[in-house]
């Protein structure tokens, strides 16, 4: 017996007796892999973990098994990931952590399959970055949507089942690749264009607790803002633009929408939100950018985004904020959307907006925390983003001042719809709305939870 081609077993967990292991090493062109190591294939640069974790036998020295890998071994071929690129890492094991990012109606039908994988395995693949992950363990075939690297290309992974499955899909064991070495491509082919791909799942390093003194955005100095007495009704603006739906005095603004009022701005649910605790926070006057408001204005449009991260913060959660300035035909009503994010979300944020802009040919920076959006912008059309981690005094910040590559204005939905893994992640925010019986009742819950932190209303 003897193959036709140099083939390669990566042995997973199952046993194999000294005699057969001898009778497997002497077939012709078959290679037995059983230590954790790299291999070099017609160019290719493969990663082969053999065996699965246990945590007795990872930390055992004394453990010879090549169906349990030791730490000793992991920490070897991690000091040589730099070595050269890797085209393929090979494993017995999931990674856990790899369906972050993607879509519940996506994920394989195992049960409890979010928790299923090795955590040695993740931080393999976070460091040596390969082209493909190969993996075994769990006898399904299943492939997940590329993810994009930090170093920007593509991984992919794909899961196979068990040899011999028969020609059941669910159960493919089979996958046929033609590739090219990772030394012999060109960057641009390295960094291609994939639309359907998601942020890596595997970059949530922990960050320290935020010990900074306070700042403001927009640099303008505060002041403490009137309480405004009970049944507090606002002087609609005359010069209020009819078409605008969010000038007051607009016959197309959606009454029903709005939370709370003040003098120089009002707080307001979105036209399809994103998730609950999405929430605008707009100036009464009809500005392209908060860059443009008078003095009265961005003072009250801070006084509503201190009191929204106060009130979220309390809930647990981190804040996540963002305003677009494109230019338009018909310039458009600034404002700025908040929403409350899980805290485990906080760290990838810029992930997931880099993931976003680079499929548009661009990349957000993260400010300084003395800079001024002004200095930043200029005169010139941004996006810019806040991260408010729970309990933080000051907020990560991040830019891009629009040159040659334009986003589209639906950008930061589409964006923050995969960091919330939402089903209607990329959907336009058309598909998301309710009818106004629905969003009546979602505006008098949120004003409800606002009520404490409201500081348009007497307090009793």
């Amino acid at each position: 017996m003897a193959f036709p081609i140099p083939t390669y077993i990566v042995v997973k967990d199952d046993i194999i007796s000294p005699e057969q292991m001898a009778q497997l090493r002497a077939i012709p062109n078959l290679t037995i892999v059983t230590d954790v190591t790299y291999l070099s294939v017609l160019g290719l640069r493969l990663l082969c973990i053999p065996g699965v974790y246990d945590p007795q036998r990872y930390l055992d020295e004394g453990n010879v098994s090549p169906c349990y890998y030791r730490k000793s071994q992991i920490e070897s071929v991690l000091k040589q990931a730099d070595e050269s690129p890797v085209d393929v890492v090979l494993s017995g094991e999931w990674a856990l952590g790899m369906l972050h990012f993607v879509n519940p109606s996506q994920y394989p039908s195992i049960p409890n399959c979010t928790a299923v994988g090795s955590s040695i395995i993740s931080d393999v693949l976070k460091a040596v970055k390969p082209r493909y992950h190969f993996a075994a363990s769990m006898n399904i075939f299943y492939e997940r949507r590329p993810y994009r690297n930090v170093s920007q290309h593509i991984t992919r992974i794909v899961c196979l089942g068990p040899v011999k499955a028969g020609s059941d899909k669910s159960r493919k064991w089979l996958h046929a690749l033609n590739l090219t070495p990772c030394i012999q491509m060109p960057e641009s082919e390295l960094i291609e264009a994939d639309a359907n791909c998601t942020p890596s799942p595997f970059e949530l390093a922990k960050r320290p607790a935020e010990t900074q003194l306070p700042s403001q955005a927009m640099k303008r100095p505060e002041r403490e803002t009137p309480a405004n007495p009970p049944n507090y009704r606002f002087a609609l603006q005359p010069s209020a633009r009819s078409e605008c739906w969010f000038c007051l005095a607009s016959p197309n603004v959606e009454k029903q929408l709005i939370v709370s009022v003040g003098e120089n701005a009002y707080l307001a649910l979105p036209k399809g939100q994103l998730t609950s605790g999405h929430v605008l926070v707009i100036p009464v006057v009809h500005r392209q950018s908060t860059l443009q408001l008078p003095e009265e204005a961005v003072k009250e449009v801070e006084a509503f985004k201190k009191a929204l991260i106060q009130m979220f913060h309390a809930q647990g959660k981190a804040v996540l904020l963002w305003e677009r300035n494109l230019t338009t035909r018909n310039p458009v009503h600034c404002h700025l959307q908040v929403l409350p994010i899980d805290r485990e979300k906080e760290a990838v944020v810029k992930i997931v907006l880099d993931a976003a802009a680079t499929q548009r040919g661009f990349r957000f920076s993260e400010m300084a925390q003395d800079e001024e959006l002004s200095a930043f912008a200029g005169s010139e059309d941004f996006l810019y983003a806040e991260v408010w981690a729970v309990n933080a005094t000051q907020p990560k910040r991040y830019g891009y001042v629009v040159k040659e590559r334009r986003p589209q204005m639906q950008f930061f939905h589409q964006a923050v719809g995969s960091l919330l893994e939402s089903e209607n992640a990329g959907s336009d925010w058309k598909g998301l709305q309710k009818s106004a019986e629905e969003e009546a009742a979602l505006t008098d819950q949120f004003r409800e939870m606002f009520k404490p932190y409201d500081f348009t209303v007497a307090k009793e």
